[in-house]
C-alpha cells in the first residue's frame, strides 16, 4: 500500500517576494526592488522608505526614467486623480527622503554602538572582519588601505553624500568613512544608499 509523502516543514521552497507593478515603466518586480509612494489627503505624494504609511501605495523603480515617467502620468493613472509633480521635484524629494531616512539608520548605528568613524578605526574593524558595510563620502580623498580595497571588491562599500554631509548625520562636523557593525543597519544603509546612487550622480563604489 502506498503511503503519501509528506512534505517536510523544513524543505519548503523559500517564500517569494512579493510583486509590484511600477508606475514608471509598467513592468512587475519584486517589491524590494521598488520605491513606494504614498498619496496624502491633500493630493501631495511622499516616499514611503520605511514601508510604515497607512493608505493605498504606489510603486517605481528607483531609475531616472521610472521616476520621471511616473511624474509625468504614472502617479496620476495610479491614484485615479491628477497628481501634479514634475520630474525634477520628484527626484528631489526622494534625495531629502533618503537624506531623512539615512539620518535615522545612522543616528540608531550611533547609539547602539554599531558606527565605526574614520579611516584608521574602519581598517582595523575589517581586519578583525566586524564590519558589516562601509561608507564613504563621496568626496573622500584619501586612498584605501589594503581591507578598505577588499570590502569594495566584496561589494560592501557604498558612496553617500559628502563629508559633510556624512558627518552631520553622525552628529560631527565632517566624516569621510563609516563602518557599520549591524548587519540589519548596514543592509538597510547601503539600501538607502544605492536608491540615492540610482537617481543622483554620486555612484556606488566598485
Amino acid at each position: 500500500m502506498a503511503v503519501p509523502q509528506t512534505q517536510d516543514r523544513h524543505c519548503r521552497a523559500p517564500r517569494r517576494a512579493p510583486e509590484r507593478t511600477c508606475v514608471g515603466c509598467g513592468k512587475r518586480d519584486a517589491a524590494p526592488n521598488l520605491l513606494r509612494i504614498v498619496l496624502g489627503p491633500e493630493g501631495h505624494v511622499a516616499f514611503d522608505l520605511a514601508n510604515h504609511a497607512m493608505g493605498r501605495g504606489a510603486h517605481v523603480h528607483p531609475a531616472p526614467q521610472c521616476m520621471d515617467s511616473a511624474a509625468r502620468k504614472g502617479l496620476s493613472k495610479a491614484f485615479h486623480t491628477r497628481v501634479v509633480c514634475e520630474p525634477i521635484a520628484l527626484r528631489d524629494m526622494l534625495a531629502g527622503a533618503v537624506e531623512r531616512r539615512l539620518k535615522g539608520l545612522l543616528g540608531s548605528a550611533i547609539q547602539s554602538g554599531n558606527a565605526v568613524l574614520g579611516r584608521q578605526a574602519v581598517d582595523d574593524e575589517l581586519g578583525k572582519n566586524t564590519i558589516e558595510t562601509v561608507i564613504l563620502a563621496c568626496d573622500a580623498s584619501d586612498a584605501p588601505g589594503p581591507a578598505l580595497k577588499r570590502a569594495i571588491a566584496d561589494g560592501r562599500a557604498v558612496a553617500w553624500g559628502s563629508k559633510g554631509q556624512l558627518g552631520a548625520a553622525l552628529g560631527r562636523s565632517e566624516v569621510g568613512v563609516v563602518g557599520i557593525r549591524s548587519p540589519s543597519l548596514g543592509r538597510a544603509i547601503a539600501d538607502m544608499c544605492r536608491i540615492a546612487d540610482g537617481v543622483r550622480s554620486c555612484s556606488e563604489v566598485r
